[in-house]
């Protein structure tokens, strides 16, 4: 099954997570190649050289090739960008803000994992910035009660 989404181009073949203002410096100009690109508002915006409003900007990094683009907006939520349009999905309220460290590596890990295991693009971020939730509200910037079932809970209470 993974071997024919592969081929019907539904499975990234290469998904890259900008990392920082100073590593995206390192990204070609040309994206084309990057099937899902994660990127933050600073870090697009360092990369693109000016600063936009997160619809303009996703579909500004798809102009420059990049398949899909997932831009992160913090408590604002995300920005999906593929070949279907561009769409803004929330952020899931999170009580308390414990540490901000490790929420965009859980972000972009629970997404992967959910394109990989079959989720549409949307469904897959919604999971994503559910884990990403789940980690703000803990120290040290890795859950470790992360499960595959806890962010299905999680999920269910954000709906």
């Amino acid at each position: 099954v993974r071997t024919r989404r592969r081929r019907a181009g539904v499975l990234p073949r290469l998904a890259t997570d900008g990392g920082s203002v100073w590593t995206v410096a390192r990204l070609p100009a040309d994206l084309t190649g990057l099937d899902l690109l994660f990127l933050n508002e600073d870090e697009a915006g360092s990369l693109l050289g000016h600063p936009g409003g997160p619809h303009e900007t996703a579909a500004a990094l798809r102009a420059r090739g990049a398949a899909v683009v997932v831009l992160t907006r913090g408590a604002l939520g995300a920005v999906l960008a593929d070949e279907t349009g561009v769409a803004a999905l929330p952020a899931v309220p999170v009580e308390a803000v414990v540490d901000v460290t490790g929420a965009g590596d859980a972000l972009v890990a629970a997404t992967l994992m959910r394109i990989v295991a079959g989720s549409d693009r949307r469904t897959a971020l919604r999971a994503g910035l559910a884990a990403a939730a789940l980690t703000l509200a803990c120290p040290g910037g890795v859950r470790p009660d992360l499960t595959s079932d806890f962010l299905d809970a999680a999920l269910r209470r954000a709906s």
